[in-house]
């Protein structure tokens, strides 16, 4: 085995199981709020058609931030929410009614708040594995259980908060809500969220576990495909030959110390040790080591840790010098800079945080969703009304998409080319 001149950081004692760990989602993540806010706001405009399907004007969209604080926990989740509805008032009242905000919308952005926490509190993590069933009962269990912990804050505590702080603000004399009308609109908001939130958050977690899975499964292919060390140059005349130079492991991934395995052989007809360079764009240590004295045609192995600082295509560098027991020997070594570069480049993964892309994925489904239906409303409207508005509204909507359609189809190739599948 090979011997380091130092060795400035521990070494990893698993080498077979390194490099592998799932990001874990932060306690706040501002980019995963602004998303759950602005599609949660979104409501008037995409989902004008699912509205119609419920009996009265439910916020379909309610189910974004509530799935949020699933995945998420509490305070993106309750960020979210918050934010998110009073972008929705904003839209509703100054936008489509050029209205102005008034205290209740103050007790609308705290009653989701509070509502979003509440369910990142009361839920549980859905977490799988790329060979774990979906349909499993324990997975039913905790599904079910994380529903009702949606139902409970985005339904029970947004509606109560938010009824009976319309009902003490008209004491004040700041809404014209009395206690009838104020328990009224808790119980509307309880019945209409809780109905919105018990037919979708069930297919929608039941969604995210297969989308999750299929994740897993692609980026663990792409992480064993990392291991492999590209050769991009090595000299024409060299007396070693790099017989194996690979990544162990599950694969390189981003600020993850990994493991990589060197195996050479001495071509020479006489034992010769060497002094191996490393240079790279990464951390790698030890970053100068030396063989055994290989004997004529024989092998030695040297293991190595690496440490990636971005995730891209990279490249290393092995220089090979001759290295005996005579200094006059060394100095002509180096004087004349006798070296032997073999050169290679490899590629980084981003850690396996893929919550942040499967909630988007799930946002732009139900995205187009919506807007097929708006698409087939406006049709039936221009095949019964005549009118040319609706057509024209209904050709818009189906070109946004056809176009949604086609960037998605392209974006599956380009990833498919990516990954050479």
């Amino acid at each position: 085995m090979c011997d380091s001149a130092f060795t400035s950081f521990p070494r990893v004692t698993a080498m077979e199981n390194a490099a592998y760990e799932e990001e874990r989602v932060r306690f706040f993540d501002w980019k995963i709020v602004v998303l759950v806010a602005i599609i949660y706001s979104m409501n008037a405009f995409l989902f004008e058609s699912a509205s119609r399907l419920f009996p009265h004007e439910e916020r379909v969209t309610i189910m974004v931030p509530a799935l949020a604080s699933v995945l998420f926990g509490p305070v993106i989740g309750a960020l979210g929410s918050g934010f998110g509805n009073l972008l929705l008032d904003i839209f509703e009242k100054m936008v489509l009614s050029s209205e102005g905000l008034a205290p209740r919308h103050a007790i609308g952005f705290l009653g989701n708040l509070v509502g979003g926490a509440v369910t990142g509190l009361y839920s549980r993590r859905l977490v799988v594995k790329r060979d774990d069933p979906i349909l499993s009962g324990q997975n039913l269990v905790l599904v079910l259980r994380n529903t009702l912990a949606s139902i409970l804050g985005m339904a029970v505590v947004t509606g109560v908060i938010i009824g009976y702080g319309r009902w003490l603000l008209g004491l004040v004399n700041m809404d014209t809500y009395d206690l009838t009308r104020g328990v009224g609109l808790a119980g509307a908001i309880i019945t209409n969220n809780g109905f919105v939130l018990l037919v979708s958050m069930i297919p929608l977690q039941i969604l995210f576990l297969y989308v999750e899975r299929h994740r897993v499964r692609a980026y663990e292919q792409q992480l064993h495909q990392s291991l492999t060390m590209r050769p991009i140059s090595k000299p024409a005349r060299s007396p070693i030959e790099v017989q194996e130079f690979r990544g162990v492991g599950r694969g390189f991934v981003l600020r993850s110390w990994s493991g990589l395995r060197l195996k050479v052989h001495n071509k020479l007809d006489f034992p010769m040790r060497y002094r191996i360079e490393v240079r790279a764009q990464d951390h790698v240590d030890p970053s100068v080591l030396y063989t055994e004295i290989i004997p004529p045609g024989g092998s030695d192995v040297c293991d190595l840790q690496l440490y990636p600082f971005d995730d891209a295509d990279r490249k290393i560098q092995l220089v090979f010098r001759p290295w005996v027991d005579d200094a006059a020997t060394l100095k002509r070594v180096f004087e004349e800079d006798v070296a032997f570069p073999f050169e290679y480049t490899y590629s980084v993964m981003l850690p396996g945080n893929r919550r942040f892309k499967v909630l988007v994925s799930l946002v732009g489904i139900m995205a187009m969703l919506a807007a097929v239906a708006q698409a087939l409303r406006n049709l039936q409207a221009a095949m019964v009304g005549q009118t040319t508005s609706s057509f024209v509204a209904f050709l818009v909507t189906a070109g946004v998409v056809i176009a949604e359609v086609l960037v998605v189809v392209i974006w599956y190739l380009m990833r498919k080319r990516q990954v050479g599948v």
